[in-house]
């Protein structure tokens, strides 16, 4: 069911932890809030999950109002599932009776039929009847996604759920989860501080950052259309190039000319942001910077570099590119989104 956010804010013993935070998550999406540690997100999702009371605004699925200053349905009486951060599986008991916890008031047939699916669906039926210590971490993940939808809740909440896996395991776990849910047709809302984690899963995701949604949109359009610096600056991996928009709305940068700009920066100083993407490795160019440093990846390695000014980029060339340190590296800047914002400080 749809999920409605509306202004809404939550204090801890009468201090802002979250503030004004509107979003919509569309019945049967997928949505991520993503933000570093401290930034209010998993507070946002215990307001949901009602765990915790708002102070302003109202939260809402399927329409009912769930929460509002003043009132707080029960968590037990949201039709809520939640698969928390340490997963809080019941070491005593069977895989299938972990699935059928939450399924007490359910007729006996129908209980062991809802938890036959849910094994099915998560590839869990050979593990029947072992005990949670015996899986692996992969495994016990999707145990608590079972036990989390076997209920059929309106809504699933996920709590950083993968974040002691490592990362290959993460990715595809959370490819295979992505799928399960899609399968069920369920409206889920994910908290991750991982950001290949959020853009794996997410059709919506939500940057936080000081307790407040900077901004909620679709994966594609958090990366390439950010409209806000926090934003830009968390995510992906760039550096802030100074620029000088002109009359046209052109800007003019150490490596060039960009532009012109779709909407006026408000500033004619402004700083572009680049990202190692950006910046192409071509030997024709007649641009060219010192490599500073290097990063093996596989199939990429990359580059810190530095222009004539000291300016710092970066940038991913192909492994079988691979230079020596103090080398002099040809680049062309090949830019698709032109990201900038005023300048409010000296870039670093």
């Amino acid at each position: 069911m749809q999920l409605e956010l509306d202004g809404v804010a939550v204090h801890y013993g009468g201090r802002p932890v979250v503030s004004d935070v509107t979003l919509t998550l569309p019945d049967g999406d997928f949505g991520c809030l993503l933000g570093p540690s401290g930034s209010g997100k998993t507070s946002l999702l215990r307001a949901i999950a009602g765990f915790v009371d708002i102070a302003a605004g109202s939260i809402r699925v399927g329409g009912e109002t769930l929460s509002r200053p003043g009132y707080s349905r029960e968590p037990a009486q949201r039709g809520i599932g939640m698969v928390f951060q340490d997963l809080a599986l019941l070491p005593h008991l069977s895989v299938a009776d972990n699935i059928a916890f939450g399924l007490n008031r359910w007729p006996r047939a129908q209980r062991r039929e809802r938890v036959a699916q849910m094994l099915a669906l998560t590839g869990l039926q050979a593990h029947a009847d072992h005990h949670p210590d015996a899986l692996s971490g992969g495994q016990q993940q999707r145990v608590a996604l079972a036990r989390a939808l076997a209920p059929q809740p309106r809504l699933l909440l996920l709590d950083e759920p993968f974040s002691s896996l490592d990362t290959a395991l993460r990715l595809s776990l959370a490819e295979q989860i992505r799928a399960i849910v899609a399968e069920t047709a369920t409206t889920a809302l994910l908290v991750t501080h991982d950001q290949q984690e959020a853009f794996a899963l997410g059709r919506h995701v939500g940057v936080v950052d000081q307790g407040t949604l900077r901004q909620w949109a679709s994966p594609y359009d958090i990366y390439h259309r950010p409209r806000a610096r926090s934003v830009a600056e968390f995510i992906g991996d760039g550096v802030w190039l100074p620029g000088r928009v002109d009359a046209e709305g052109r800007v003019h940068t150490e490596l060039g000319m960009l532009g012109p700009l779709a909407q006026a920066p408000g500033s004619a100083e402004v700083d572009v942001l680049i990202r190692p993407d950006d910046i192409l490795h071509d030997d024709a160019s007649p641009l060219s910077a010192t490599i500073c440093a290097k990063a093996f990846r596989g199939a990429q390695i990359l580059y810190r570099l530095e222009l004539p000014s000291g300016q710092a980029l970066k940038t991913l060339v192909p492994s079988h590119h691979n230079h020596a340190l103090g080398q002099p590296l040809g680049i062309r800047l090949e830019m698709e989104h032109v990201i900038v914002f005023p300048r409010s400080a000296p870039p670093a």
